[in-house]
This record gives C-alpha cells, sequence and structure tokens, in this order.
C-alpha cells in the first residue's frame, strides 16, 4: 500500500472521437486542468490511428506527461463503425508515471469490456456514471493508493498502486546478510530450490562467500538468491563485525533518539538474555561514545558492555543496519615501487668475485656485471654475507678460494604475490581477507613483507 503525501496524479480527463468535432475532452477531473489549446496540440496522440490501438502512450509536452491506452471498439451500430476513446492519466513533467502503467492498461481494459458487455460508454444512461466514477479513481489513488468501485451489480473496479522498488545493489562477497523480517514462517517447499539451500545460514554471523562455501552453491548463485531477498525487504547487507573494526555515530542518530518505537526495539535487540534489559538512556550514551579514534575491543574493554546488559555484536549490527552507525573501512595504499629483496639463492651462480677477494684472477674475462678494474664495488647483502663466511671458514683453502654461492633453487624471477594488486587504495581489508582467504594480521604481515606501504580510513 502506497500512501502518497503529495498528489502525484494531477487530472484524469476522458477523450473520445466526436462524429462531428472530432477529438475532444468529454470531461476531466478536475475540470480545466488541460485547456482546450493543450488538448488540440496533442489530439493525435490521444485518439490515435488504428496502428496505435490499445497501445500504452506517453507523451511529454507543455509542461506535462500524458499516459493512456487509446481504445477501438469496431462495430456497425457505432457511427462510421468504431467507438474511439482514451482515459488518460497526467502529471507533471518530471513524474515517474512507471507504477501507473499498470493501472492505466487495466482501466482501459475494464471500460472496454463494459462496453462491451453492457455498451456502458455509448449509451448515455450508463455514460452519466462515468465521472463520477474517474473522480472516485482519482481521489482514491492520490489519497490510498487504492480504489474499489462498484459499477453496477456484476461489475465493479479495482485499482492498486503498487510501488516501485530499487533495484537491488551488488552483493559483495566479504558483507554479511542480516534478516530484517521473519520469514521462515512464509518458506514452503514451492520455493527456488537455491533459495532453500541458502536461507538456513542467513544468521547476521556468515558471510557471502562462507554462505556459498557452506551450502555448496556457486558463489553467484547466493549472490542472486540475497539480491532477491534485499528487493523484498528481507535482508540488509552490513560489514563484517569483527572486534578490531572501528564504528562511529552518524548524524542519522537523532532519529534513535526522536523514535520511541525505534528505541524499544533497540532495547529489544541489544539486552542480553536472561539478564534484566538495560535502559535506553544508557544504551544511547554507549552509541554516542563510539569514536573513530578506537577499535571496538578498546572499546568493550573501556565499557565493559556485558555489564550493562548488552550484547556485543547486536550493539553494533542493530546501529548499522539503521544508518546511525557506520563502519570506518581501512585501504591499504602501496606508496613506491615494491621492492624485491633480494637473496644469496637468486643471485647468478657465475657470479664473479670482487678484484680485491681472495683468489682473483687478473686478466680474467669480464662480465656485463663485473666491477671496473680499480673501483670499489658495492656491497650487496648478499656478497656481505659470502665475504663472512669465507672470513669465518676454517677449511684450509679458505685464504686461496673464493666463496661459493649455493646453487639457485629457481630459474625463473620471483613472482609478485596477488596481494600487489589490492593495494591501490580501493580495496579494504575485509575485501582483501576474503579473496585471499587470510587473517587481517596476514595481510598485513604479507603487505609488509611485499611493498612499501600505509593505511587509509575512510
Amino acid at each position: 500500500l502506497v500512501h502518497v503525501t503529495s498528489p502525484m496524479l494531477k487530472c484524469i480527463l476522458f477523450g473520445e472521437f466526436d462524429n462531428i468535432v472530432g477529438p475532444k475532452i468529454a470531461f476531466q477531473i478536475p475540470a480545466g486542468f488541460v485547456t482546450q489549446d493543450t488538448f488540440d496540440g496533442i489530439s493525435e496522440y490521444i485518439i490515435t490511428k488504428p496502428a496505435l490501438s490499445g497501445k500504452l502512450i506517453t507523451l511529454n509536452a507543455y509542461r506535462l506527461k500524458f499516459l493512456g491506452v487509446s481504445v477501438i471498439i469496431e462495430g456497425s451500430k457505432y457511427q462510421r463503425n468504431a467507438l474511439l476513446f482514451n482515459p488518460t492519466f497526467v502529471f507533471e513533467s518530471r513524474t515517474d508515471t512507471q507504477p501507473y502503467d499498470p493501472i492505466v492498461r487495466k482501466l482501459a481494459d475494464i471500460l472496454q469490456t463494459l462496453e462491451k458487455e453492457g455498451e456502458f460508454l455509448s449509451n448515455p444512461s450508463h455514460k452519466r456514471k462515468l465521472p463520477f466514477i474517474f473522480e472516485q479513481i482519482f481521489n482514491d489513488l492520490n489519497s490510498k493508493g487504492e480504489c474499489a468501485i462498484r459499477v453496477d451489480q456484476v461489475n465493479s473496479i479495482n485499482l492498486k498502486l503498487f510501488p516501485k522498488l530499487e533495484d537491488p545493489p551488488h552483493v559483495l562477497d566479504h558483507q554479511v546478510p542480516v534478516r530484517v523480517v521473519d520469514f521462515d514462517a512464509n518458506v514452503t517447499s514451492n520455493w527456488d530450490i537455491t533459495m532453500l539451500q541458502v536461507i538456513p545460514y542467513i544468521d547476521g554471523v556468515n558471510y557471502v562467500a562462507r554462505i556459498a562455501k557452506l551450502a555448496c552453491i556457486d558463489i553467484a548463485l547466493v549472490r542472486k538468491c540475497l539480491q532477491h531477498l534485499i528487493y523484498y525487504g528481507c535482508i540488509e547487507m552490513i560489514p563484517i563485525f569483527q572486534y578490531g573494526n572501528v564504528y562511529t555515530p552518524t548524524p542519522h542518530i537523532r532519529k534513535l533518539s526522536d523514535n520511541v518505537a525505534m528505541q524499544r526495539a533497540c532495547v529489544g535487540y541489544v539486552a542480553m538474555p536472561g539478564a534484566p534489559p538495560p535502559t535506553f538512556a544508557n544504551i544511547f550514551t554507549l552509541y554516542c561514545a563510539l569514536h573513530p579514534a578506537i577499535t571496538f575491543r578498546e572499546f568493550c574493554q573501556e565499557h565493559d558492555l556485558q555489564s550493562h546488559g548488552i550484547q556485543d555484536r547486536p550493539f553494533i549490527t542493530f546501529g548499522v543496519i539503521n544508518g546511525f552507525l557506520r563502519r570506518i573501512h581501512t585501504y591499504p595504499l602501496a606508496v613506491d615501487p615494491p621492492r624485491l629483496a633480494p637473496s644469496p639463492s637468486r643471485l647468478p651462480y657465475n657470479t664473479p668475485p670482487s678484484p680485491t677477494s681472495p683468489g682473483h684472477t687478473p686478466g680474467a674475462p669480464d662480465t656485463p656485471s663485473q666491477t671496473p678494474t680499480g673501483t670499489t664495488p658495492p656491497h650487496t647483502p648478499a656478497m656481505l654475507e659470502a665475504s663472512s663466511l669465507s672470513q669465518t671458514t676454517t677449511s684450509p683453502l679458505s685464504h686461496s678460494m673464493p666463496a661459493i654461492p649455493p646453487p639457485p633453487t629457481a630459474s625463473t624471477p620471483r613472482m609478485p604475490h596477488p596481494v600487489r594488486t589490492y593495494a591501490d587504495g580501493n580495496h579494504s581489508y575485509d575485501e582483501i581477507c576474503c579473496e585471499l582467504g587470510q587473517s587481517a594480521e596476514g595481510v598485513r604481515a604479507t603487505l609488509s613483507a611485499e611493498l612499501n606501504y600505509c593505511n587509509i580510513c575512510k
């Protein structure tokens, strides 16, 4: 049911073809809204040619939007062998008329049926009822979003305006679905079999990728199922809950202080089972005490929610779902080119010793990496390690033979770690952990070993 605060429907007019004057407005609700000049300019789209008969026509003209279905009923009992009419709804030009499409179609079909079965439009004694019927349709749709009108003893007009639901957002693998309505009682065996396998794992803890693994279902199908539940308002998606997360209140926390029904729901949702319920004043104070400088773990250590009879996870979940708490995500960003630390095992096997090292043979052929004679070579970590080994060895040949590094373990360069592709400031730790299957600590350790980076919190 749609409750419209300001009328979206501005006018309903009934256009018809008069055998003398041609297309005309038989009547309109409210009277005089569409001027005769305006109608003359659009009449060919109201009373149309046979090619457009039965088609839904939307027309933007004269800062108005017209929505109607032109109907042509052929028969020898009519002058010119046809009855032409069009019930047209009129809106402001920028109005989204999609919710009214099925209503206009249905109204045109009902009027066509009434005419074919009882000459409701061609018989003047019946047709005089039509303006009153249209007036009730206009008022009821604008005030209640629906109408039920008795035409005669056997016919009625029942119309209902359904809201236009927005397309559901994309479901991310690291998000957690949380139930906002109890739909278990409505689940039957006739539901989609994939949906029936997914629903048991929607517990407010499991994230999307984990649900797919537990249910043994392709993750793309799990996303589709969750999008359907979001579309019908059964679930909400929130970030993964961890004690290392950071949360902060949003300006929407004012609605919690003003909405008494939400306050009662909050107390019932966050209260610990079997414990005395906390006061709302205490809960609201704790919500306001969250700030970006501390993690939720530090917050719990400071305030000890359980001593107040409050559950940790529901405390955060309720705030995030209702929009007055926000999770501050952390995004790693590489700050310089990746550093590849060389290791002794990956130096070329035939790396020559320095000219000053023991065992160097003057006049030996140079290699591309050889240091020119008379200069001091740079001491790489591998060379320093080899020099240290040659000085500490106890072999009698240590002063006459160069130190030989161990043979290489691989002939190809080291491949970069996949974590590098995520260190661009656009991927949160939740996403990276989900993609790589690592904990946040493991991801940080890998990032530290692979590159220099900083964290962006937003």
